[in-house]
């Protein structure tokens, strides 16, 4: 620069815009420190009333602005540098020409220049032709015709921080644009998060089942509890959720078929869901095709999502990066999709974590897979125990008491971690909301239909004979309402009508059935049992339905029906429900048990179960053979031998195989002449055959008296058989030798004469007595002497003449 250039001076604020927008070519790497780096998003403030050591910037709507201190750009000018040698600017620290003053410039308006017009012409091509002669410290041999710069040379600029501000108008603030940059950055970021969540929902809920939700309406008719019914279950129940404490994670409700616990589960569920403590459910039934176990996990996964956001965000991360998370195993997408995320949240104190979940799983017995059953149970008390302090979570899971279920929460693991509610039939409780729910439906009932039924209507024997019949069965009492209140017959009286014939067994062929619904629960039972496994289920119910003396427990009921110990228990795993069936250690001690009554008249009515109907035919056959095979034990000639010949198919205990075998002779005796004189005609062949093989050379005192009358009637039956039966009896015309033994029966009857139409040599003494002697068995004969009276002062058995 020439000595006699002028010095001018210029304040940054009112820099051309050009410059700026020259100056914003820099490379980005041009910023320098931290504190300079924080003062591009400080505040605007007018340069009249900034501070003198702090930087000023001024924005520009075409170009960059350039921020420095508001000191002075000082350059040198050919025809205003006479008398000083330097220009010298503060740009933090400044920008200087070649040659250095100590004097600090004097500040002058740009408006002075009229050089700076020039620069504001050139057109932005040409900046960027120079700016590769520009680096982030200087600009040297750079001269400039026109402008603020106009004949400047050797500029030197210090350290300069420039931002572009090119996409804000005039009189906005940098910080304001770079904060709504950054917020519309944070918008594109969420919505691309939601798509991908959105995506992730919809991947999981292809996995899943939303039929099996809590207010889904494929479910159709949902169950529930009345405000005062099952009220003490769901205040333990609901309080157990909200505790944080160290208490049992886990909670099974069991109970039979029908008896309320799907209603307690969408109730529980209902009010944990209100107050945001619900994580999610899943409602199997195999009558609606939602058995599947692969689906469950799916489904309480997109529950929770839907609940909790930030649950969602781990688990989409977790299947972007694992697309194939969701075709693992139960187990695993357990542990990767419910454990581990809610694991994370604890760590990072999220408040989700912090809250009690209940997840419920209602109906596990319809598991179409009894494996999973069991592995649903096992894993959940397994995370519980070695995850329950770390995790709020809280599992109920709601079934029938069928034995994979019983023997899963047997286990140590599960009595560790486990706590159990039954909901039992007939008792106290389940006796008074069965009346409570009868009372709250006819209520309902009358309001709908206030002009026709009378607010007396039904009375209250009836109502009280339903509820008798129903001995606390909560289902029963569901699906009488149902019936009675039914839109589509649209008659209250005449459906109650309907109900009451068909409890009393009244009702004539082609009524409707009231209890259809809990028929469909019944036939479903049946259905899972496998085809040949199905006769011996018969047999035993039969035997139990229809000759419950012999059934005092399960070992002798078995070893009538020459059952061992495996195929008694095969044959009821799958009616636990509605059935009790005691367990191998009690044997000995306790019988199976129908939990309720409606189930046995199911049974009975072939009408309503089908061909899970009883086999009347070929269960008296059954039991007249079996009761044939025991009553041998007490004939004469076995009578020494001791036990050591019996054949048991399930051995009892050595020291009680003495009194099993008198319990098999005493309890066969009544079941077996009864089922003979039952037997179907074409099945005779098969009976008669039995009875030429058998010895009736009984004991017959073993029995006593009361137990006569029934084989008396077995005697006539055989007569009435004739040409049939003259293998096994023989009737005499005439009194035996007195020196030959008879076994006399004595036989009450209203007619003996009719009684004795089946004897044609029967001995008349007189209009009300008679004596029929004959002998009974094919290879050794025994003689019996019937005495026939229309009163006697003795009735039973009688040895000797």
């Amino acid at each position: 620069m020439s000595n006699g250039a002028t010095q001018k001076s210029f304040p940054v604020h009112e820099q051309n815009e050009d410059c700026h927008r020259l100056t914003n070519r820099f490379d980005a790497a041009s910023v320098g420190t931290q504190r300079s780096r924080n003062m591009l998003f400080s505040e605007p403030s007018p340069v009249n009333s900034a501070r003198s050591d702090e930087p000023q910037f001024v924005p520009d709507s075409r170009g960059p602005v350039l921020m420095s201190h508001p000191s002075t750009i000082a350059l040198e000018h050919p025809e205003q540098t006479a008398g000083h040698s330097t220009a010298q600017s503060s740009l933090h620290p400044g920008i200087t020409s070649k040659r250095h003053s100590r004097e600090r410039p004097a500040l002058l308006p740009s408006s002075s220049y009229p050089h700076t017009q020039a620069i504001q012409r050139m057109p932005r091509e040409g900046f960027e032709q120079m700016i590769p002669h520009i680096d982030a410290h200087s600009m040297h041999n750079a001269t400039f015709g026109e402008g603020s710069f106009a004949n400047a040379h050797n500029i030197k600029i210090g350290t300069a921080y420039m931002i572009d501000s090119s996409y804000r108008g005039n009189n906005h603030s940098i910080t304001e644009g770079r904060v709504k940059g950054q917020r519309q950055t944070d918008q594109e970021r969420r919505m691309k998060e939601e798509e991908f969540e959105a995506i992730i929902l919809e991947k999981i809920a292809s996995k899943g089942i939303s039929a099996a939700m809590l207010y889904a309406k494929d479910r159709g008719y949902v169950p529930r509890c009345n405000d005062d019914t099952r009220q003490a279950l769901c205040d333990r129940i609901i309080p157990w959720v909200q505790d944080d404490k160290e208490t049992p994670r886990v909670l099974w409700l069991s109970g039979p078929a029908g008896v309320g616990k799907s209603a307690v589960a969408q109730t529980i569920a209902e009010i944990l869901d209100r107050r945001g403590l619900l994580g999610g459910v899943f409602f199997f039934s195999r009558l609606n095709n939602r058995s599947d176990p692969n689906v469950v996990i799916p489904t309480l996964v997109y529950q929770l999502a839907r609940r909790l956001p930030e649950y969602l965000k781990i688990i989409t991360k977790k299947i972007i990066r694992d697309p194939l998370i969701l075709d693992n195993n139960r187990s695993t997408q357990f542990r990767e999709l419910i454990i581990d995320p809610f694991l994370s949240l604890s760590s990072q104190t999220s408040t989700v974590a912090q809250k009690p979940l209940l997840v419920i799983i209602d109906g596990l017995d319809e598991c179409s897979n009894r494996g999973a059953q069991r592995e649903f149970v096992e894993m959940i008390a397994k995370h519980s125990q070695l995850e329950g302090a770390a995790l709020q979570f809280r599992w109920m899971i709601c079934s029938r008491p069928e034995p994979d279920i019983n023997v899963a929460f047997s286990s140590p693991l599960c009595e560790a971690t486990c706590r159990q509610e039954k909901l039992e039939i007939d008792d106290p409780e389940a006796q008074s909301d069965a009346l409570r729910i009868l009372q709250k439906g006819f209520e309902d009932i009358r309001r709908r239909y206030s002009d026709e039924i009378a607010d007396d209507w039904p009375t209250s024997h009836q109502m009280y004979y339903i509820a008798s019949q129903a001995s606390g069965h909560l289902g029963f009492v569901s699906f009488i309402i149902r019936f009675i209140g039914d839109d589509h017959y649209d008659d209250p009286p005449g459906q109650l009508d309907i109900c009451l014939k068909f409890l009393r067994n009244t009702s004539g062929p082609g009524h409707p059935n009231p209890l259809h619904a809990l028929d469909l629960v019944y036939t479903q039972i049946f259905s899972n049992i496998p085809a040949n496994i199905l006769p011996t289920t018969k047999r035993i119910l039969g035997l139990f339905v229809r000759y419950r003396d012999l059934c005092p427990n399960v070992i002798v009921l078995a070893n009538f029906l020459a059952l061992n110990q495996t195929s008694f228990y095969r044959a009821l795993r799958h009616l636990h429900s509605v059935i009790f069936v005691p367990s191998a250690n009690d044997a000995t001690k306790m019988s199976i048990k129908i939990y309720h009554a409606s189930f046995t008249d199911y049974l009975k009515d072939s009408s309503r179960s089908g061909k899970f109907a009883l086999n009347d035919e070929m269960l008296h056959l059954d039991v007249a053979l079996a009761g044939l095979k025991w009553l041998s034990c007490a004939s004469q000639k076995d009578l020494g031998r001791g036990n050591a010949w019996v054949d048991f198919s399930w051995l009892p205990p050595e020291a009680m195989r003495s009194s099993i075998t008198r319990h098999l002779c005493h309890l066969s005796f009544t079941p077996c002449w009864k089922a003979c004189t039952r037997v179907p005609i074409h099945t005779l062949t098969t009976l008669m055959k039995a009875l030429e093989e058998f010895d009736f050379n009984l004991d017959f005192l073993k029995w006593g008296n009361s137990y006569a009358p029934v084989f008396v009637n077995f005697i006539r039956w055989l007569a009435s058989l004739r040409a049939r039966s003259s293998n096994i009896l023989t009737i005499r015309d005439s009194p035996p030798f007195p020196q030959i033994p008879a076994i006399r029966l004595y036989q009450e009857s209203k007619n003996p004469r009719a009684f004795v139409t089946p004897f044609p040599t029967a001995i008349e003494y007189n209009s009300d007595s008679f004596t029929v002697y004959l002998y009974l068995g094919k290879v050794d004969p025994v003689l019996f002497a019937l005495e026939i009276r229309t009163s006697c002062s003795y009735t039973g058995f009688l040895i000797g003449n």
